[in-house]
């Protein structure tokens, strides 16, 4: 994120940027941005972006598939446990993560930042509907 401090006599102003790039070239997406599609047939200009490109997203695990390697295949959502109850959050607060051939996650229930391309695609699992995928590289502790 970048920041920048505008001085006007007797005024302060902080703007704030969302889209912050790394050195490894993968934008890091805040859940903000996140929660404002309600429609993959509607795509705010911030998301449609972001489709198929590189990102990085902080979040908690909700595992779903596994191999006797790691997790395989969860859904990142913004806060911890959020898929473990009634009803399951909005299908815009939950990113289904596939981690890509051969790479496996360790599952942690603290929080993680996620690498890898991300999609608006919906896709149906048992906590609800994720209007989100990624498919992931790298997961990291957070």
């Amino acid at each position: 994120m970048y920041r920048a401090v505008l001085l006007v006599p007797s005024l302060v102003f902080l703007i704030t940027v969302n889209k912050e790039i790394s050195a490894d070239n993968t934008t890091k997406i805040r859940w903000r941005v996140l929660r404002k599609l309600k429609d993959v047939n509607h795509l705010p200009p911030e998301i449609k972006e972001l489709n198929q490109s590189k990102i990085r997203v902080a979040g908690y695990m909700v595992p779903l598939e596994s191999n006797e390697n790691g997790v395989i295949e969860f859904l990142l959502v913004p806060i911890s446990g959020q898929c473990i109850h009634i009803p399951p959050p909005p299908a815009n607060q939950m990113i289904y993560v596939t981690m890509k051939k051969g790479k496996e996650a360790d599952y942690t229930d603290k929080s993680v930042m996620v690498y890898g391309t991300f999609s608006v695609q919906a896709r149906q699992n048992k906590y609800g509907k994720a209007l989100y995928g990624l498919a992931s590289d790298k997961v990291l502790a957070f």
